[in-house]
C-alpha cells in the first residue's frame, strides 16, 4: 500500500477489519520508529526505504532492534 504515510496504521486496522485474512504491506513515509506501531495495527511487514539511516552501525541497530524469534519453537530455542 502506497503512500502508507497517508492513511497511517488506524487505516490498516480498518482494513483488516473487514478484510482479516489479506497481506498488508504498507510502505512510504515510515520511519523505522513506527514500525511497531504499524505491524501492531495488523502489517504483514513494511517497506522502508529513504527512512533507513545511511551509518551502517545505525542501520544494523535498527534491524537489531526489531529481531524477534519466528515461532514459538525458535523463541523456546532462543531462551535456552
Amino acid at each position: 500500500m502506497f503512500p502508507a504515510h497517508v492513511g497511517g496504521p488506524r487505516f490498516i486496522r480498518s482494513l483488516k477489519a473487514v478484510l482479516p485474512e489479506a497481506l498488508f504491506i504498507p510502505t512510504g513515509g515510515i520511519r523505522p520508529g513506527e514500525i511497531p506501531h504499524w505491524l501492531a495495527a495488523g502489517a504483514a511487514a513494511v517497506g522502508i526505504g529513504s527512512g533507513l539511516p545511511d551509518d551502517p552501525g545505525e542501520l544494523a541497530a535498527v534491524f537489531a532492534g526489531l529481531a524477534r524469534p519466528c515461532c514459538s519453537g525458535c523463541a523456546a530455542a532462543a531462551g535456552s
